[in-house]
């Protein structure tokens, strides 16, 4: 451990290396137990280099190696142009460049085999942003681990584990985390807001394993949450007997989806499921809560029933296709809850009654009809229909195959298009005079309704996406406001860009129309995006123009020494993706005699390789998501002279969660 006598001494070598540095204009990278050492002894002043938002954060991750370093000040005034990451304040980002995260280990919690919770507190001083703990870690299991503060928004968990790979990031999700007895790991606590004195309150405990039954609770504003993971012996439908002022929320592991019901749930003998009960209410909670095999009884159309009791749920098989309704939620064989859908005869249904006496009875219509008649209107393919926007209702479309279809509309009007209740993304335009494509399954019911703009009529149509052909070295032309959709075939497997020069987006689909990547230019001039590609496949490249016609291509990307690049007009270079393998990557001065000027949108996302770039003084931009994602980058260090003036969203942004 260096004393206090000792870091002063190596803070005041420091503080003198890097004065001498910028006499000597030799470019300084200061390791990160001198930075810390430097700030203790300096606290309190602020850094006035405006390229600011060059910090890693976490859901950026505020990684204890991490450093990112500059070889001169950039010219006050230039940080206009530069864009503060989410979650930072003013104050905050000023102090960032040239300095680390890392703060001593202030103490150890240790999380216990029987469930003991922990908890504590700690204040951070006006230039603290985070804290450390060392976690020891009785059993293997799994664990929740909680933080909160003065600001939700501000606030940030992230763990790491020591290994003999060196530190690697431990996922938290929902605030739970498995770990191993054996392992070594390190607790952040992170504070990003802008207030001199913060106060963070923690808790972290073992998750309780259960099988149904009954289970005391109590929660509170000391104990606001309690978590549980569950498993059952036997696959079936079961009742989840809550309590009042107390929320459940249930997640299935093995989809990682989150469970939406209202008392009932489908658990399957293979699965494990996590469940988190919180208060709603500020009233305490201190009753038995319950998980409880559920009672199937059968039942039919036009019969009053009683609800006997809170674990007792119905089937209903229908005599005849058709829209059914009750007072409760209808579900199908897997207890996802059904919408407005049309029942199949014969097919089984499950429903869970509101009131004390309900009755299952046949609809005459759904959706309800636009034009007002009470008749159930279903889109046809190539058909033209006339809305009248004086009368609500929506559309019904079930597409007979999956394919991409495309919305048209004469007038200006806002058009919504959602898979029952969930909304669906293409790519177009929506609002306006609608031009529109987006992909659609077959069988699956979708809903569309439109909302008045400007117009009191309005004639609209939906048809098959007419598909065009693409090839490499081709410049196309996207028509402001429309959408496009091209087949394309490659000649050879490998990486191909797709360039534009203007402000739009491509969605980019296989064969069978799943997506596989998205992207939309942000800036108004040139940029790209690359696609990995199977030779003798055919995909499908939907592209738009938002704001006015623009060109684009496909072509077979320009590679050297692990960099796909694009010359740009003004003979400048962006890279577009690094593919080598090196570690420590130096971003080239020039590539093809031309100056590197951009390192482009997501050029190193999800890179888990690198762990220090070195950029040189010529780029000014970095664009969205450049090092997203990047989970062993511990530094970035830019050329003395940097021009940089750009860093957009999510840079440097780390896929961490929130507690």
């Amino acid at each position: 451990m260096i004393t206090k006598f000792e870091r002063k001494v190596i803070a005041g070598l420091t503080a003198f290396l890097m004065c001498l540095s910028m006499v000597l204009a030799v470019p300084v990278s200061v390791n990160a137990e001198a930075e810390q050492t430097q700030d203790e002894a300096v606290s309190g002043a602020k850094q006035e280099e405006t390229v600011s938002d060059v910090q890693m954060q976490d859901e950026t991750v505020n990684d204890a190696q991490q450093d990112v370093t500059t070889g001169e000040e950039v010219e006050e005034g230039a940080a206009g142009d530069i864009q503060k990451l989410p979650g930072m304040s003013a104050e905050s980002t000023d102090a960032m460049l040239n300095t680390t995260s890392q703060e001593d280990v202030i103490g150890s919690i240790t999380l216990k085999k029987d469930g003991t919770e922990e908890s504590g507190s700690v204040m951070l001083q006006e230039d603290q942003i985070s804290v450390r703990y060392r976690l020891n870690v009785e059993e293997d299991g799994q664990y929740y681990i909680t933080a909160t503060g003065d600001n939700y928004w501000d606030m940030h968990v992230s763990l790491t584990e020591e290994t003999e790979d060196g530190t690697q990031y431990v996922e938290v999700i929902n605030s739970r985390v498995e770990l191993r007895k054996a392992g070594t790991y390190y607790l952040e606590l992170s504070d990003h807001s802008s207030e001199p004195l913060r106060t963070i309150k923690w808790k972290a405990g073992k998750v309780k394993d259960i099988t149904p039954g009954e289970f005391d609770i109590e929660l509170n504003k000391e104990k606001p949450e309690a978590y549980y993971r569950l498993t059952v012996d036997e696959t079936g439908v079961y009742y989840v007997r809550s309590v009042k002022g107390m929320s459940v929320k249930i997640r299935d592991t093995q989809t990682g989806n989150e469970i939406s019901s209202s008392s009932f749930y489908k658990f399957k003998k293979e699965n494990v499921y996590e469940i988190t009960l919180g208060r709603y209410s500020m009233e305490d909670v201190s009753e038995k809560w319950g998980i409880l095999k559920g009672i199937e009884k059968e039942v039919e159309c036009d019969k009053v029933y009683i609800n006997e009791n809170d674990s007792v749920y119905y089937k209903f098989v229908p005599q005849t296709t058709g829209y059914y309704s009750v007072e409760g939620d209808f579900y199908d064989e897997e207890w996802n809850q059904i919408y407005s859908e049309e029942m199949i005869a014969g097919n089984a249904y499950y429903l869970a009654p509101y009131g004390r006496y309900w009755c299952i009875k046949q609809s005459e219509y759904t959706p309800s009809d636009p034009g007002g008649s009470g008749g159930k209107v279903q889109v046809k393919v190539g058909e033209t229909y006339t809305h009248d926007m004086s009368k609500g209702g929506f559309y019904e479309f079930i597409p007979e195959e999956t394919a991409s279809y495309h919305f048209r509309s004469n007038e200006n009007v806002k058009l919504e298009v959602k898979e029952r209740i969930f909304e669906i993304n293409g790519i177009g335009t929506l609002e306006g005079k609608v031009d529109y494509s987006v992909v659609m399954r077959a069988g699956s019911v979708y809903w569309i309704r439109l909302y008045e703009m400007d117009a009191a009529t309005v004639t609209w149509t939906i048809e098959k996406t007419k598909t065009k052909t693409a090839v490499t070295g081709t410049k196309y032309t996207a028509v402001k406001g429309g959408s496009d959709t091209y087949d394309f075939v490659p000649g050879k497997s490998g990486d191909y860009s797709v360039s534009f020069n203007g402000k739009g987006g491509v969605l980019v689909y296989d064969d069978a129309w799943n997506e596989i990547k998205k992207y939309y230019s942000e800036e108004a001039g040139e940029s790209g995006v690359v696609l990995s590609l199977e030779q003798g496949k055919t995909y499908h490249l939907a592209v738009a123009a938002l704001e006015k016609d623009m060109q684009w291509e496909i072509e077979s990307a320009k590679t050297k020494n692990g960099f796909i690049y694009k010359n740009l007009s003004d003979d400048t270079v962006e890279i577009l993706k690094y593919t080598g393998k090196e570690s420590n990557v130096t971003i080239p001065d020039k590539i093809d005699n031309k100056v590197v000027k951009t390192l482009g949108a997501e050029s190193f996302t999800e890179n888990k390789t690198v762990v220090g770039v070195t950029i040189p003084a010529q780029v000014t931009n970095l664009q969205y998501g450049a090092f997203a994602s990047c989970t062993n980058l511990k530094k970035v260090t830019f050329a003395q002279g940097s021009q940089l003036k750009k860093i957009k969203g999510c840079t440097f942004v780390r896929r961490n969660t929130y507690s």
